[in-house]
């Protein structure tokens, strides 16, 4: 009985489970063990999908690994003799092992679960062991590629499993970028696709699963906000989603390892959650007074309160200190000039109310609505910068001593 495994060398791209298998990573040949056994028949179907893994190898995020729950994909891709392809998320988005077919080998039950295993173990040491090439990351890219590659594949690739936190310093989809975090999702999937970096087929067929988005971070990176997490994975859900696909989100807390690597990220920023006092503070909508879409009404009202506690009380009946809460808004998404207005001066009035529930003296605070200002400007040739609207949806308050 042969104890050694490879990826399967097949003719008509459908392998069988007494085909030889060979494993082709980084240039290298991965030695994957069993023993051969008769195929299954033609009819039967094995479980399974085919998978195509894209995993971040950069900094800013634990070392990469294969979650449990991933590795439990992975070998269940395996056992189903589907085709599993592994990605690197870095600067330049890396193939580590192009989509191949999988095979498993043995004569009983045991050597096949044991075939399995070992199968299993040799792609996640894979991931473990990869280190990046280039500077930075671009999770966008590397789906893109991934969906290129799945649907190239001898056998489709339904799932793509995405183990990276997303937070991209660079390419299409850049977080680093300010008020990139609380721009609104389907005005960053419509950006997308008016700049042809997306399609409306680019993810048909596919279900995208992301796993550890805005969470799986490691310093210099701080762990993102709530609200922050939110929005990312917001973000990437309608990015798929225009594309035709399916988006799952699966939660990760973060390890707290640090990657092995001097190749740097960009750091996205994860202010908002604070007020200056004798200084202007703008809040966005990912910051504790975010308000629902095109209305006044706050996200998270608790959250609210407690960050305006410290600023109801410097403005307290007595003080000699004033506030002044302005309200703006972004050039997308409103029916008139008018209407930018009335929602700004009725999100700054919002603010200014919570204060006084709170015990400001109502004297001492002005509540004004400037509509959309442009600060900055958030179009370029007529066409919407999400990011940049971001900026100019937010409340403004200065506080004076």
């Amino acid at each position: 009985m042969d104890s050694t495994l490879s990826r399967h060398v097949r003719t008509n791209g459908v392998g069988s489970r007494g085909s030889q298998l060979i494993a082709v990573a980084a240039g290298a040949v991965l030695a994957l063990t069993g023993c051969s056994h008769a195929s299954p028949p033609a009819s039967a179907a094995l479980p399974g999908d085919g998978v195509e893994l894209v995993v971040g190898t950069h900094a800013n995020q634990p070392s990469p690994d294969v979650p449990k729950a991933v590795r439990a994909r992975l070998a269940s891709a395996i056992s189903g003799e589907k085709f599993i392809g592994v990605l690197a998320v870095e600067g330049v988005p890396r193939v580590l092992q192009p989509p191949l077919p999988m095979s498993v080998t043995g004569e009983t039950p045991q050597a096949r679960a044991e075939s399995d295993r070992k199968n299993t173990q040799t792609l996640t040491n894979l991931v473990r062991n990869a280190r990046p090439a280039t500077r930075g990351a671009d999770l966008l890219t590397a789906l893109l590629q991934a969906a290129t590659s799945a649907r190239a594949a001898g056998i489709p690739i339904p799932r793509i499993v995405a183990v990276d936190s997303g937070l991209s310093d660079r390419g299409p989809l850049n977080f680093t970028v300010a008020g990139m975090t609380a721009a609104v999702p389907a005005d960053v999937a419509a950006s997308l696709l008016q700049k042809h970096v997306l399609s409306a087929t680019t993810f048909a067929g596919l279900t995208v699963e992301f796993v550890g988005l805005g969470t799986d971070v490691a310093p210099p990176q701080s762990p993102l906000s709530t609200s922050q997490v939110q929005a990312v994975s917001a973000i990437y859900t309608a990015v798929v989603e225009a594309g035709g696909g399916t988006a799952v989100i699966t939660p990760l807390p973060g390890t707290g390892g640090v990657a092995k690597n001097d190749l740097s990220v960009g750091v996205v920023q994860t202010g908002g959650g604070k007020l200056t006092l004798g200084g202007t503070t703008s809040l966005g909508d990912t910051s504790p007074i975010g308000f629902e879409p095109g209305t006044a009404t706050f996200r998270d009202p608790a959250a609210a309160r407690e960050l305006l506690k410290p600023v109801a009380a410097w403005l307290a009946p007595g003080s000699t200190h004033r506030a002044t809460v302005i309200g703006t808004t972004s050039s997308a998404g409103s029916e008139s000039k008018a209407s930018d207005l009335q929602l700004s001066r009725a999100r700054a009035d919002a603010v200014a109310r919570l204060l006084v529930s709170l015990g400001a003296d109502p004297s001492r605070i002005t509540a004004e609505g400037k509509g959309y200002i442009a600060q900055p400007p958030d179009r370029v040739n007529g066409v919407l910068d999400p990011a940049k609207a971001a900026q100019n949806r937010v409340v403004r308050i200065t506080t004076i001593r």
